[in-house]
């Protein structure tokens, strides 16, 4: 377990961030960064890849992982029409030199509003994890035919953090890592990225805990920078 005592100006994010992050601004102002996942990911292999009108991406690892599979079976997206569950996984589905032709907001419930109108009555594939909370599915009723697809398995990683001044939690199960050997003061800074991850993360910490309305760096940024 973490001491008491905050360390000045140290944020974690429990994602690797990419060298154009706009969260590296914060080391010209004497910040540090810890910015490492919690979790063990490990790609599954594929041999069939189901027919479907659209795939859907949660997830940036998941984009990963299924692109590692359709390289080694020849598979190709021409007709496919691919989206995204937020603008961070559009990215990564982006540097793929993939079209994204849907891009959610990080939010179940809008995301599925918007992505009921587009993909009504189509095929769906999700590329998922292992025991995925399916959050899409979960928020409502959709009007398309899911396809589910599990692509790779993550496990707790659990590591000791400094104590820090803010917090970036990016999924339930690094929150649930995280608390293995970990805990935060009440006087830090809390972001969750998605209402199932602040909901995992009630359930260890009691304090104030933030969830932005957009899932982008630029917005969690702006949200750090306002409290600073």
């Amino acid at each position: 377990m973490n001491s008491n005592q905050l360390t000045d100006k140290f944020l974690f994010i429990s994602r690797p961030l990419g060298l154009d992050s706009v969260f590296h601004q914060l080391k010209t102002k004497g910040w540090k960064i810890c910015d490492k996942s919690l979790l063990k990911i490990e790609y599954r292999r594929i041999d069939i890849i189901p027919a479907s009108d659209w795939i859907f991406f949660y997830s940036p690892n998941g984009v990963r992982a299924f692109a590692q599979n359709i390289e080694r079976l020849n598979f190709h997206l021409n007709s496919i029409k691919i989206a995204a569950y937020g603008p961070g996984t559009a990215v990564v589905v982006k540097s793929f030199n993939w079209n994204v032709d849907f891009i959610g907001t990080g939010e179940a419930e809008t995301t599925l509003q918007d992505f009921n109108i587009i993909a009504s009555g189509s095929s769906v594939l999700f590329p998922m994890a292992l025991h995925s909370k399916h959050a899409l599915l979960a928020s409502g009723n959709n009007t398309f035919s899911p396809i589910d697809l599990v692509v790779y398995e993550n496990s707790l990683n659990p590591t000791e953090i400094l104590p820090c001044n803010v917090y970036i939690f990016t999924s339930s199960l690094n929150v649930k890592s995280f608390f293995v050997f970990n805990d935060i003061q009440e006087s830090a800074q809390v972001i969750a990225i998605g209402r199932p991850t602040a909901d995992t993360l009630a359930e260890y910490y009691q304090g104030k805990i933030n969830v932005p309305s957009a899932t982008t760096e630029s917005e969690l940024f702006k949200m750090i920078k306002e409290s600073i």
